[in-house]
Parts: structure tokens; C-alpha cells; sequence
């Protein structure tokens, strides 16, 4: 039997290699993505319980298990990442075969942690 997906109405502005990159592997917590309003490229957020940090080793993980290479990682703020009315904050970019995947992870006093993935070409 043949198993279809598919992807959620948010990724339709989003190119069809770009839109699979989002479903390589599962999103921390098993987290759906949620459009970023207003964008029209390859970005989706979702909030967390967790820290940035914990989030950031996640998909540390993942990416490296599906190929891609870290280029730029700011997993926590001591590593000199500025802060700016964050209590904590933490990215990870990396490559692969000429796509980009950003995760932005930052956390204000007595909130969530919110967490944006882009996926660029």
C-alpha cells in the first residue's frame, strides 16, 4: 500500500524541497509547526516548556543524524550570544546540499520558550 502526506496549507508558498526538509525528523516534543503570519518563505514556530538550550541539543542531534552540517552554533547564552529582554537564548544554523536550516530558540521572563525554524535554499 502507498502512504500519502501531506503537508499542512501553511507551507504552500513554500517550495515543494523546502516544504519536506520541515518533515525529515520529528519537531522537538513532537511539536506542530505553526506559521510565522505575514512571511511568505519557509518559517514555522511553536512554543516549548523546555529551555533553549535543551531545545537547541535536539535538533543539534537530529541534524547531524540526517546529514547536515552546523555551521553556527549559539546553543546557549554563555557562549556570548547578546541578550535583549531575554532571560536565555540559543541558535543553530546548518547546511546541506545548498539548503540552509535555522532554529532561533529564546525565552522572556515567566513564559514559554518560543522556537522559529526556517528552511531557505
Amino acid at each position: 500500500s502507498i502512504i500519502a502526506f501531506v503537508y499542512p496549507t501553511f507551507f504552500s508558498r513554500c517550495p515543494f524541497r523546502e516544504q519536506a526538509i520541515f518533515f525529515e525528523f520529528s519537531h522537538y516534543g513532537n511539536e506542530s509547526l505553526k506559521p510565522r503570519r505575514g512571511e511568505g518563505n519557509c518559517t514555522g514556530d511553536f512554543s516549548s516548556s523546555s529551555g533553549p538550550e535543551q531545545i537547541a541539543q535536539y535538533y543539534q542531534k537530529q541534524l547531524r543524524e540526517n546529514g547536515w552540517s552546523i555551521t553556527q552554533d549559539k546553543s546557549s547564552i554563555r557562549d556570548g550570544t547578546p541578550i535583549v529582554d531575554f532571560i536565555d537564548q540559543s541558535y543553530i544554523l546548518a547546511e546541506r546540499n545548498g539548503f540552509s536550516y535555522s532554529i532561533q530558540a529564546y525565552k522572556s521572563p515567566n513564559d514559554p520558550t518560543w522556537v522559529s525554524i526556517k528552511i531557505k535554499k
